[in-house]
């Protein structure tokens, strides 16, 4: 973040001079901007932190270790896409027996459960498709981006806020299939004894 800072500093010196139209005023800018980042740089080289802290933020700073992360977070990521489709297929191969279960006489019909979890499944599977598409277009849009922001907005982030959004989402499909059924045999009670 320090880096971030300076480097943004820096970068603003040399906005301000190319906003200047006179070359030689330019050119004068410039060379003061060239000071002031020389500066800017010997205060970043003065680290003052204990050696064991320097070391431990050079092994987080490798590549070898960014890597890694960002490889385990984007197998998390397609893992995960893998276990929704598992249980969309596995969802689907019990939807006969949440038939049968539907005209068993009691109370409540399997089906409306059924319902329920294969669309919170596919809400699942939609949520995570459209904040993975809008997390890409984010970070393909950005200038300047950390490549482990993808990784663990993919791979952490997105399944979680996929699964909350659909848990949210399958209650109300089950509650507007609810109150679609009860509506039904309301409606068709008072039919029944409005003719009678």
């Amino acid at each position: 973040m320090l880096k971030t800072g300076k480097g943004d500093a820096i970068q603003s010196l040399i906005a301000q001079c190319n906003a200047i139209a006179d070359p030689m005023q330019q050119t004068q800018c410039l060379q003061n901007a060239s000071k002031q980042a020389k500066e800017i740089e010997s205060q970043l080289d003065n680290d003052n932190r204990p050696d064991w802290l320097k070391g431990v933020s050079d092994f987080f700073n490798t590549n070898i270790f960014q890597l890694t992360v960002r490889g385990w977070l984007l197998a998390l990521a397609i893992a995960f896409q893998w276990i929704v489709e598992v249980c969309l297929l596995l969802t689907a191969l019990l939807g006969p027996l949440a038939v049968g279960g539907s005209l068993l006489p009691v109370g409540n019909k399997a089906i409306f459960a059924w319902l329920t979890g294969f669309f919170s499944v596919g809400m699942i599977k939609l949520c995570f498709n459209i904040i993975s598409g809008l997390v890409a277009t984010i970070v393909l849009n950005a200038n300047n981006n950390d490549p482990m922001i993808f990784a663990f907005a993919i791979g952490i982030l997105a399944p979680i806020l996929s699964v909350v959004l659909a848990a949210g989402g399958g209650m109300a499909i089950f509650r507007s299939f609810s109150s679609l059924a009860s509506f039904g045999l309301s409606s068709a009670v008072m039919r029944i004894v409005n003719k009678s």
